[in-house]
């Protein structure tokens, strides 16, 4: 084997003491795990972290499951919309679904624990803030269903001048002054914790990136890459200037 990736969990401790460094005690992290932990592999990383944050958060529903069954009993946010046909497994599994779209209050199981997300500016998933009053209406029509958190997603908070992140809270803040007061509520990302945390974070953080060891904005002092490659040099030659290099003789 010529090349080996190793994952240093030291550092994964000392970046997630960077957000740690960032925010109040009473403030729950809510480690982004999805897409494998961004290469890194999920499953032997929360392990180790699942006593040192409150929340997982995942992709999808996959990834969830993939999580409980290997034993991971922490609360588990899933960022996409429900699939039809696997909106049974959240009140199964114990494992939070979005609420993105209104079409998914009614497909929903009894008792599957929810947080509401509203898109205050990414314009991808989550419900417009103009359909709050109608969200409110959902939850009194389907009460069985456990509506715990509130949450946004920044669009653009990538370094300290970043006018769109004032703006997205702003409007946030209204739709949450519409929602009971209990809800537990989150907004900031990486970049929402590295950047903006004297803006107000909520009840919780989002870190993903950062956690890895990377500065989704400005660089941020120490945060390590939690990665390393290594590998054998297998051949060195000489080769005369302007000779090609490769598939297509691309390269000279």
């Amino acid at each position: 084997m010529n090349s080996v990736l190793y994952i240093h969990l030291s550092k994964l401790q000392k970046n997630l003491n960077v957000v740690n460094s960032m925010i109040s005690e009473d403030v729950q992290r809510m480690a982004v795990v999805k897409d494998d932990a961004y290469g890194h592999g999920m499953i032997p990383l929360a392990k180790f972290l699942q006593d040192k944050v409150e929340w997982f958060c995942v992709a999808t529903i996959e990834e969830a499951v993939e999580l409980r069954e290997a034993g991971i009993t922490n609360p588990v946010l899933v960022f996409e919309i429900p699939k039809k046909g696997k909106e049974h497994i959240y009140a199964e599994q114990n494992i939070t679904a979005s609420i993105s779209d209104l079409s998914v209050f009614e497909r929903l199981e009894p008792g599957t624990d929810c947080h509401l997300h509203f898109d205050t500016g990414m314009m991808r998933l989550g419900m417009l803030p103009s359909e709050a009053k109608k969200a409110l209406q959902m939850m009194d029509q389907f009460p069985g269903l456990n509506y715990s958190g509130l949450y946004t997603h920044f669009a653009n908070a990538d370094g300290n001048a970043s006018p769109t992140v004032s703006v997205q809270l702003e409007q946030f803040r209204n739709i949450r002054s519409q929602f009971p007061k209990d809800l537990f509520t989150h907004t900031s990302n990486s970049a929402g914790v590295l950047y903006h945390h004297e803006k107000g974070l909520f009840d919780g953080v989002r870190p993903g990136i950062s956690l890895y060891g990377y500065s989704p904005g400005d660089e941020i002092n120490g945060l390590q890459p939690i990665a390393e490659w290594r590998s054998k040099l297998v051949q060195v030659k000489s080769i005369k200037q302007g000779e090609a290099v490769g598939y297509g003789s691309r390269w000279k």
